[in-house]
């Protein structure tokens, strides 16, 4: 068929892993792709990408930044890439939400969540930002709630900094916590911040 033929293309077999162009790179150091397995009966999309970076789908936001494609048009191998070209962390994504290697307090992989600039643009949540999108679909959310679940905080607990708005975007609810005082700014994702202070600069 066809296809044998174009895979003869002299191009190196990719397996699982971090890459350069087309070359096998080690994870930490720069790299633009990563392979990855999708979990078993997931195929490659946005939501595979969230479960592999330890996110929940439906609950997760991903950043709009990403692109994830089936590998050579088989589902049993999937490439994510920065839709700009830009390379990807430093590091395996594999679990990357559920990890603090700076330990810090708070979870890495925040260029993978969606959050603004104060000019309204899209920013990594590890940057300093004034917003955090934590929902976004067709459901009416109360948007508090999900925020308090999102975070696993008690609802109004942040009240004194941060306010959760809901926005509607055609057909789309959106739900958002911003900073309320307009010289504060978050540095970290508010996800699963439990007892954790949140990640505000004031």
């Amino acid at each position: 068929s066809s296809a044998d033929s174009s895979g003869s293309s002299g191009a190196p077999e990719m397996s699982a892993g971090c890459y350069r162009g087309d070359v096998g790179v080690v994870c930490t150091v720069k790299h633009n792709k990563e392979v990855y397995s999708p979990a078993a009966g997931a195929s490659c999309d946005s939501d595979s990408l969230v479960t592999h970076l330890g996110g929940v789908p439906g609950v997760d936001v991903l950043n709009t930044d990403w692109t994830v494609v089936p590998l050579n048009g088989d589902s049993s191998l999937c490439v994510v890439a920065n839709t700009n070209g830009s390379d990807l962390p430093s590091v395996a994504l594999k679990d990357l939400w559920t990890i603090d290697a700076d330990r810090n307090g708070y979870k890495d992989g925040g260029q993978f969540r969606r959050c603004l600039s104060y000019q309204g643009r899209a920013v990594s949540c590890d940057a300093e930002h004034s917003a955090e999108i934590f929902y976004t679909g067709t459901a009416d959310v109360n948007c508090d709630e999900r925020y308090s679940s999102f975070t696993r905080r008690d609802e109004g607990t942040d009240a004194r900094d941060i306010k959760v708005s809901q926005l509607a975007s055609g057909d789309s609810v959106i739900c958002q916590v911003e900073v309320k005082a307009r010289e504060d700014s978050l540095f970290a994702s508010v996800r699963d911040l439990g007892s954790t202070t949140l990640p505000i600069k004031h």
